[in-house]
């Protein structure tokens, strides 16, 4: 059976992207791994036998399509079953869960009598609605709103390294240099 809110069974743990190892047909395309005129491509992966992918042009940017579900997909993930794309493994990309918290938290805000913005001042409890009650709704909007700062925090992180990076590589200077144009 599948999880749903107040279904009574507990999510099923949907493991994030960055958990599976990557083939990234821009990245190949780049560094002319990929043939111009190309249509199939044969990957060998470590400790297995070759795959064979196929490839779709888009302009001058080439695609795969997946070899389970056929989507057209600039990256592969490597599963225990071969190259699969994000759908077809059930992966979410890092900052889709905490919409989730976010819907959440703005619910339980409603329900205390709270201002709906994330970390806001929680009023006290309101007449006629039980201690026991509001005590657990502060706690679950409490760790609700813990996991949302968690999960800005690491896309900070990773905003901070891929700026860093880009700079060090020089790509900062050529996009404004695009802009200048």
């Amino acid at each position: 059976m599948v999880a749903a809110l107040g279904s009574g069974h507990p999510p099923s743990v949907i493991p994030p992207l960055d958990s599976f190892p990557a083939i990234s047909s821009f990245v190949l395309h780049r560094d002319g791994r990929i043939p111009p005129n190309a249509i199939r491509l044969r990957l060998a992966l470590a400790g297995g036998a070759p795959i064979e992918v196929t490839i779709d042009r888009m302009d001058t940017a080439p695609l795969f399509r997946c070899p389970l579900c056929s989507h057209r997909v600039v990256r592969l993930y490597i599963v225990e079953q071969g190259l699969r794309c994000r759908h077809c493994i059930k992966a979410r990309y890092a900052c889709q869960p905490w919409r989730m918290d976010v819907r959440r938290a703005v619910r339980l805000r409603h329900r205390i009598g709270a201002d709906p913005k994330p970390f806001g001042a929680v009023p006290p409890r309101p007449v006629g609605q039980g201690a026991a009650v509001y005590d657990r709704t502060i706690v679950e909007l409490a760790e609700c709103e813990n996991r949302i700062l968690a999960t800005l925090s690491n896309v900070s992180r990773t905003l901070e390294r891929r700026a860093k990076r880009g700079a060090d590589n020089g790509h900062e200077r050529k996009r404004s240099d695009r802009h200048a144009r």
